[in-house]
């Protein structure tokens, strides 16, 4: 919802037990070698001392030290701490606070680029302002009445610069506005919800959407989600 162009990519690890520590530097290992990303999440939910003890680990935390991606520690609750949240470049309370962390919040976007084409008006308005008084006391001065004869052609030049400025300024606008309409069109395409508003549904199992047959437990109940409802439909 924050970013929806944005990708996800997940690899196995156990949070914990005895595989745990290998796994988690084994996944940390192939983010930063093989598998190029922006950044990096490294997380679990809340546990006890012992449960979370793999993050406390020498070999994950030289991994996480030695890491090329810039790495988010979301492990356990707020009130929990590990060396893991010590080596990496950030810290999360929790795992959700780490994917906001993580992600901008394209509504944010939206708003900055509105105020930066409020800003571009304004300082374009303002400097042809600025050059339509100047010319102005230049037609008006005692100087140029005078030899008015010899420049009077200087009257057709000034107004065809200020129609190129206008129409320079007027393409400006028409390709920012483009820009963000193309952006906005990229980021509707990516809504998950897009389909469900045209009257497609979409059946979810345990909270996650069903993409293939195989992927259906029969025997367990399941939810049809359309646009304006979901229906809970028992086994």
């Amino acid at each position: 919802r924050r970013w929806p162009v944005a990708k996800v990519h997940l690899h196995h690890a156990s949070v914990q037990g005895v595989n745990a520590a290998p796994e988690l530097v084994k996944a940390i290992s192939y983010f930063s070698e093989r598998q190029p990303v922006d950044v990096m999440i490294i997380g679990r939910g809340g546990g006890s001392l012992e449960d979370l003890w793999p993050f406390n680990e020498e070999a994950v935390a030289r991994a996480l030290f030695d890491c090329k991606v810039p790495i988010i520690s979301a492990v356990g609750h707020e009130v929990d701490f590990s060396i893991s949240d010590f080596v990496a470049d950030a810290r999360a309370a929790t795992p959700t606070q780490a994917a906001i962390l993580a992600a901008p919040d394209v509504n944010e976007i939206r708003l900055f680029a509105d105020g930066l084409s409020t800003r571009l008006h304004d300082a374009i308005s303002g400097c042809l302002s600025t050059h339509k008084e100047f010319i102005q006391q230049l037609v008006q001065s005692h100087a140029l009445m005078a030899v008015k004869q010899k420049v009077s052609n200087h009257h057709d030049r000034i107004k065809n610069l200020s129609e190129r400025l206008q129409y320079r300024r007027k393409m400006h606008f028409m390709q920012h506005k483009e820009r963000l309409n193309e952006l906005h069109h990229r980021l509707e395409l990516k809504n998950p919800n897009k389909p469900l508003e045209q009257g497609f549904v979409r059946v979810e199992q345990d909270g996650k959407w069903v993409k293939k047959a195989k992927g259906f437990n029969k025997k367990e109940a399941f939810e049809m989600v359309w646009g304006d409802e979901a229906i809970q439909i028992k086994q």
